[in-house]
């Protein structure tokens, strides 16, 4: 064992460990008041097992994931070997299964997402698809806030915005009839990101689509699953490859 604090949530190891994604998250039951704390948590270690995204860093220490990792390895796996430190690709499978079970949890459904545990490109893949199935339940979450949250009497006058406030991307969750057109999973996971972020590099489609060559046949078919899209994908040439950014709306 590490000298390290093990890493807790509400006082409790959670389970990462190899099994279903709807195993419980945490042995006690998780309440509605939790949910937001919980979706906080569930993207500070899904950022320890992707490093950084969208300028955000996670405060979790990764060695604080050894003690809880070593507890759900199947048969000892590090029990023999107590020295021996936790590999990388543990540390993702672990934060990715505790990730999609809290998930799974908070919504009260079984959440489907891309990637597999196979390899470090699939493990890699599950990481961001995962990452980008919180991005959507917290921005359903906020319009869901937003609508229900009583409205103020309006002054007789109201100013206008101001020209420098920009309007945040679209919520994924508001574009559902769209990205159900699309051919596959990855290629909804790329253009949901484009919904989102307004932008996405090649090595991050890669990724959603889950290989090279997958990407490839994307790159290939782009016009043709652009079709379905509100809006227009404008493709441009970077030092990592190609970018595809949202353009105007279609």
């Amino acid at each position: 064992m590490t000298g390290f604090a093990p890493f807790t949530v509400f006082g409790e190891l959670p389970n990462g460990g190899p099994g279903g994604d709807t195993d419980p998250p945490l042995r006690a039951p998780i309440q509605p008041e939790q949910h937001e704390e919980l979706l906080r948590i569930a993207r500070d270690v899904i950022l320890v097992a992707t490093g950084p995204r969208d300028g955000l860093t996670s405060p979790l220490d990764r060695h604080a994931f050894d003690a809880a990792i070593r507890s759900y390895m199947p048969l000892g796996h590090y029990d023999r070997s107590p020295n021996q430190p936790v590999s990388a690709m543990d540390y993702k499978m672990y934060a990715c299964r505790f990730v999609h079970r809290l998930l799974n949890a908070v919504t009260g459904r079984r959440l489907k997402v891309a990637g597999t545990y196979q390899s470090h490109l699939g493990t890699n893949a599950r990481a961001n698809a995962l990452y980008e199935t919180l991005v959507e339940i917290v921005a359903a979450g906020s319009a869901a806030r937003s609508q229900a949250a009583p409205r103020a009497l309006a002054p007789a006058a109201e100013p206008a915005p101001s020209p420098a406030v920009r309007s945040p991307p679209p919520a994924t969750g508001q574009v559902p009839a769209w990205v159900e057109a699309l051919a596959d999973d990855g290629v909804r996971r790329v253009f949901l990101h484009l919904a989102v972020h307004g932008s996405v590099t090649e090595p991050e489609a890669t990724s959603f689509l889950g290989s090279p060559r997958a990407y490839r046949r994307f790159a290939l078919e782009l016009e043709e699953h652009a079709r379905h899209a509100p809006f227009r994908v404008r493709v441009e040439a970077t030092g990592d490859g190609k970018r595809y950014v949202k353009d105007r709306e279609s």
